[in-house]
């Protein structure tokens, strides 16, 4: 049996699943937003919660509202912080431990990537493990299911040097899934560069425009945002930016920032 332990908790978010939950129903309470449809997957943040937590909320909140319609799996796509490698690491996971108890791992759609596109996808488990962009969505998702009553199927994928473009196309023939890229915005620059440096990244992901992204997108997750690009292309999805901060709003000074955003894709 394989467990994803926690590895950022008390780091990123507190391991006391009282002052967390405190925490979220605090950041639930102040995200207000009626999006008006069904979300078919998303963008969210991954840095410390006291810095980016109210905009991965938005993110949250929009797939709180619809939960029970979303598909059985959820697939976070995150770049890879930690490690050098080929291919996109697969998290093939019985269980991820978060604060609120386990969340249940999509084994056997993750063996079977690895089993049909081993050119593309590896079980190789050294870059998931303490990877912050995959274990910061995880809070956040237990939160909403134990308050729904529901459990869904949660699969990590890792990139580290792969064809995006290729990836998007083989993961939009999966069914019964649905998203989450985990992607902070433009590090460290004053605050008045970053936001319009993260202006110019978020106008290229909203053009859908891959060569644009390429080009201008500044985003630690800009790899894996392309690769739902593909997906959302192929699907005829349209994103929708739901809110920007950066750190010098929240928690941080201003002279040394990191951009997040929340969006969706309808």
């Amino acid at each position: 049996m394989k467990i994803r332990p926690m590895t950022v908790a008390d780091s990123f978010y507190s391991w006391n699943p009282l002052v967390l939950k405190n925490m979220l129903e605090e950041f639930f309470a102040i995200a207000k937003l009626d999006i008006g449809s069904r979300p078919k997957s998303a963008v969210a943040p991954h840095a410390g919660y006291i810095y980016s937590g109210i905009v991965a909320t938005y993110t949250y909140k929009a797939i709180f509202q619809y939960l029970e319609s979303l598909p059985s799996t959820i697939i976070i796509l995150a770049p890879s912080h930690y490690a050098i490698f080929e291919g996109v690491s697969v998290g093939i996971f019985d269980y991820l431990e978060t604060p609120f108890g386990k969340l249940y791992g999509a084994v056997e759609l993750g063996e079977r990537l690895v089993k049909e596109y081993p050119e593309l996808f590896t079980s190789y488990l050294e870059p998931q493990l303490p990877e912050h962009a995959v274990e910061t969505q995880l809070p956040f998702l237990k939160y909403i299911f134990d308050k729904r009553g529901v459990e869904k199927q949660i699969l990590p994928l890792v990139f580290g040097q792969v064809d995006v473009v290729k990836v998007g196309e083989i993961l939009s023939k999966l069914d019964d899934v649905f998203f989450i890229v985990s992607s902070d915005l433009s590090h460290y620059l004053p605050y008045d560069e970053a936001i319009k440096r993260d202006k110019f990244t978020l106008e290229a992901f909203l053009s859908q425009d891959i060569t644009k992204i390429v080009e201008v997108a500044d985003a630690c997750g800009k790899w894996p945002w392309v690769s739902l690009t593909v997906i959302s292309l192929l699907k005829k999805w349209k994103p929708m930016l739901l809110k920007y901060l950066n750190s010098g709003d929240t928690a941080g000074d201003k002279s040394r920032v990191v951009g997040y955003s929340s969006v969706i894709y309808v």
